[in-house]
């Protein structure tokens, strides 16, 4: 199955996976905007960013430590962004 992208969100998905591949060699997710406070608990410790495509080894250590979750390779307009591992709502 394949989707259409808006320009807009296939660039801050790429720069977003861009940023997590890089990020990851030093240990760390760093770059990000600030975590959101989640929509449903309000929790701003426990919100991390979902990350789409297919992941390379250091994205799989990412999420085994819980700082990004995989999305998956299939990208639409509705894919949420975020997640909250406190009440695991994504948005």
């Amino acid at each position: 199955m394949r989707t259409r992208l808006a320009a807009g969100r296939c660039v801050a998905l790429i720069a977003l996976y861009i940023c997590v591949l890089v990020c990851v060699g030093c240990g760390c997710v760093a770059g990000f905007e600030a975590n959101p406070s989640c929509v449903k608990c309000k929790s701003s410790k426990g919100v991390v960013p979902i990350v789409y495509g297919h992941p390379l080894l250091g994205l799989w250590e990412s999420a085994d430590r819980g700082e990004v979750v995989l999305g998956g390779c299939v990208v639409d307009d509705d894919s949420p962004e975020w997640h909250c591992k406190t009440c695991k709502k994504s948005w």
